[in-house]
């Protein structure tokens, strides 16, 4: 199994590392978000890891029982899984910006109304974004592939049961 031309690393240095390796890096980043010294930070991060490893697991189920999702629900999949970082890294810029658009000045004024509602404004451009990153991997994955990668990266989706966006739409 390969991703991205390189062999997967999972395969590559073994399941229990890799679970490891990505625990530890968990913890490093949680580390240094308590160094900034902001709840919301924390809170931001905890509450993207949640989302992104739910979606996992719907995706993960679909795979196991052959479900094709509506295109709707890949849609929101795709949010989750892409986008949602894209709004959390945003969030956590925000809250130590010394832009126009700063809100430390007004997080003790109205808390997390303020946070909500400038977040919902960029919400739509993450998402954006994260579904057109999604969308050109899938693509890519069936329609890019090179003489080098056919034998291993062409249409990867199909033999590990995945849907894409192409095999959906």
């Amino acid at each position: 199994m390969t991703r991205r031309n390189q062999p997967a690393v999972h395969i590559a240095q073994g399941i229990s590392s890799t679970l490891s390796s990505t625990s530890f890096i968990h913890f490093q980043i949680l580390e240094k978000l308590v160094e900034l010294d902001h709840p919301y930070a924390i809170k931001f991060y905890i509450e993207a890891g949640k989302i992104h490893h739910q979606a996992e697991a719907i995706d993960i189920y679909w795979c196991e029982i052959s479900k094709c999702p509506t295109l709707s629900e890949y849609l929101t999949l795709t949010r989750a899984k892409s986008s949602n970082y894209l709004i959390m890294v945003y969030k956590i810029m925000n809250l130590f910006s010394t832009s126009r658009h700063d809100l430390n000045n007004f997080v003790n004024l109205f808390g997390e109304f303020l946070i909500k509602l400038t977040s919902q404004i960029y919400t739509k451009k993450y998402d954006f974004l994260g579904i057109f990153k999604q969308y050109r991997a899938d693509y890519k994955d069936l329609f890019m592939s090179t003489d080098e990668n056919l034998n291993e990266d062409f249409a990867a989706c199909l033999s590990d049961g995945r849907f894409t966006f192409p095999l959906i739409h």
